[in-house]
């Protein structure tokens, strides 16, 4: 085929033939920058292979911005986007086939998913209703999280890092794990002030299997179910750690200081503990102490 004329005025045969032709080893020369020649045995595959190999090798990003030029999203004609066959997408139940179901949000689904039981066969029910609880148990922990608006093929890359959480939550729930630390960064931001019970039932839930919980929150509805609470503050560096430890807090109203922060104000424990020696920091003009090889990268012993 001709290589010496734009892809736009080749003819039908040809373009087919470098979007869909066989590969084809060639003998070439190829010139280094030194401009010595060298002979090697090269083979030419046709586009679409050759983009495909190309994002598979790619590794940085870099490589995918390269691969990405010629590449782009459209909906498939056939499945109309929702990744299911002709076969899967051809049994309705309760006169919807599984591409509609799967296209719920949580809300509807938990709405739904009840009357499917009664749509089948008397055989078939007993069954039906075992999937339904399984499915509105993990469905229900999941909208009293603040989740009821995902819809079921919702793809997980598309996730802010607030719901990817609470579903890593709801999960670990449902797995029932043990004797496993838990920690959590605010996890009460994002949700309505409705929704932070249903967190807070997913603490307990995780606590009452043999787990701890260990949380990074401002939240007072939610600070309230601590054990222990670690102050951080009410300032920053010398100023901070005034209160490191307080078991089992109870937290009241009351008006604190400037320093304390605009997060903190209205918050007070009852209980306080001394406060801590200042840090101990370098002085100008003295020798440092110098930090050994061995033991720098040690933390626990330095």
């Amino acid at each position: 085929m001709r290589t010496d004329v734009p892809y736009t005025d080749l003819t039908a045969r040809e373009r087919d033939i470098v979007m869909h032709g066989p590969p084809e080893e060639r003998h070439i020369s190829v010139r280094s920058k030194n401009g010595k020649f060298f002979e090697l045995d090269f083979t030419y595959r046709n586009a679409r292979r050759a983009v495909e190999e190309a994002l598979n090798n790619a590794t940085t990003e870099r490589g995918l911005n390269r691969v990405n030029r010629f590449i782009s999203v459209q909906v498939c004609p056939a499945c109309h986007g929702t990744r299911l066959s002709e076969q899967a997408r051809a049994t309705l139940v309760d006169g919807i086939n599984l591409a509609e179901a799967t296209a719920k949000t949580l809300d509807e689904l938990v709405a739904w998913a009840p009357t499917l039981a009664d749509a089948l066969p008397s055989e078939m029910r007993p069954m039906a209703q075992n999937i339904v609880a399984t499915l509105l148990e993990t469905a229900r922990r999941l909208v009293e999280l603040g989740l009821g608006h995902l819809a079921l093929d919702r793809a997980s890359s598309t996730l802010s890092t607030g719901e990817r959480q609470h579903v890593q939550l709801a999960r670990a729930v449902r797995n029932q794990t043990t004797g496993v630390l838990y920690v959590l960064d605010e996890p009460s931001i994002g949700l309505h002030p409705s929704n932070v019970d249903g967190l807070l039932g997913v603490m307990r839930d995780l606590l009452r299997d043999g787990n701890s919980v260990v949380l990074v929150d401002h939240d007072v509805q939610v600070l309230r179910e601590a054990d222990w609470l670690i102050e951080i503050g009410p300032g920053s560096g010398t100023e901070g750690v005034r209160h490191p430890r307080r078991p089992a807090p109870r937290l009241r109203r009351h008006r604190c200081g400037q320093a304390a922060g605009a997060h903190r104000r209205g918050l007070l424990l009852q209980h306080r503990l001394p406060a801590l020696p200042p840090l101990r920091r370098h002085r100008p003009g003295l020798p440092r102490r110098p930090v050994p090889a061995r033991r720098r990268h040690r933390l626990p012993r330095m």
